[in-house]
């Protein structure tokens, strides 16, 4: 009870529960200063994935492109059949939506997190959903834009563009898929097709015009070359950029955390607690030193008194507590007054 009395008269700075509080903060803060920023490692990994699955997407654009072409004019020119062609278009559009949706959304395809969330989700957002073309040189904000395939049709982003572009790869497949084909056919040659080198070579021209007179077939000819390419290509620069932000934002971080850790660890625990803690533990051996100095030294042997006074010198202290100094003390038996 004496015990707890006297911890309570204390002052805050020297109570115990004070730099037990003041020790945790320090060590929360440490292991803070880690374990936060590690966070974005897992975005960092996320990135070689999703640039992969975007640089994808490009590819799996140009391939519908191509077998949209080859599957309405059949030349024989794609070395395929007209069911291996159909079937390529139907594998590659299926993989172009697979590819979209992991970029965007995430959870598939090896690609954690998508970039419609995320560090640099307001500039891929603002390519992919806001109304207009934003990916064209001379676009303002809110400037409503068409293709010249398709001038009736409003553009919304990026996202609005490559559903117009399913919209048409399925319209050629509906119309000039043979009905014998079957799914992934091109994988696995037909033997009755024979080598590649024979394949047989028969321009249509009449197939030949539907390049022009198709309104679809142009739709999806004019992206090679117009907004689709050309937004596919802009909005891969903008995720080439997310490695930089997440370096930037996770040097900040470490460096505001660091400098919270040292102001902690320098002006609360050392300058206020300890210091604090000093100064008092200073003043009360000032104050028992004057008390040992009023004490009634007559009563005391020479030895008694001595060893009073160097109980309060700083530079005798240890001696006085060493086993040397206690057995050099002479036994008041031998005392010869």
């Amino acid at each position: 009870r004496l015990q707890g009395l006297l911890s309570t008269g204390q002052p805050w700075y020297s109570q115990r529960r004070t730099h037990i509080l003041a020790l945790l903060a320090t060590l929360v803060l440490c292991v803070l200063s880690i374990v936060y920023p590690a966070r974005n490692v897992d975005r960092l990994v996320n990135v070689p994935s999703k640039k992969n699955q975007a640089s994808r997407r490009q590819f799996l654009h140009a391939a519908c492109v191509h077998y949209a072409r080859e599957l309405v004019i059949v030349d024989g020119w794609s070395r395929l059949s007209h069911s291996e062609i159909a079937a390529a278009l139907q594998w590659s559009l299926e993989e172009l939506h697979k590819a979209d949706d992991a970029v965007r959304l995430g959870g598939a395809l090896g690609v954690g997190d998508g970039s419609d969330t995320g560090i640099g989700a307001a500039a891929h957002n603002a390519f992919m959903y806001s109304m207009g073309c934003p990916w064209r040189a001379n676009y303002t904000d809110g400037d409503s834009c068409s293709v010249p395939s398709r001038p009736q049709v409003q553009i919304r982003g990026l996202r609005g563009l490559l559903l117009l572009f399913f919209d048409a790869v399925n319209n050629i497949l509906a119309k000039y898929r043979p009905s014998n084909t079957s799914d992934y056919a091109f994988l696995i040659r037909d033997p009755a097709v024979g080598p590649l080198a024979t394949a047989a070579v028969q321009p249509d021209p009449a197939k030949l015009e539907l390049l022009k007179t198709d309104p679809d077939l142009a739709f999806i000819l004019e992206s090679y070359d117009g907004d689709l390419r050309t937004a596919l290509a802009k909005i891969q620069d903008v995720m080439n950029a997310e490695p930089e932000e997440l370096f930037v934002q996770l040097h900040s971080e470490n460096r505001l955390l660091y400098g919270v850790f040292v102001a902690q660890a320098c002006i609360v625990f050392y300058f206020i607690v300890f210091r604090s803690t000093v100064r008092a533990s200073k003043s009360e051996a000032a104050l028992i030193r004057k008390f040992a100095e009023r004490l009634p030294a007559y009563v005391l042997e020479k030895q008694g008194v001595e060893g009073v006074r160097n109980f309060f010198e700083r530079s005798e202290y240890a001696l006085l507590l060493s086993d040397e100094y206690l057995l050099a003390l002479p036994d008041d038996d031998d005392d010869p007054t």
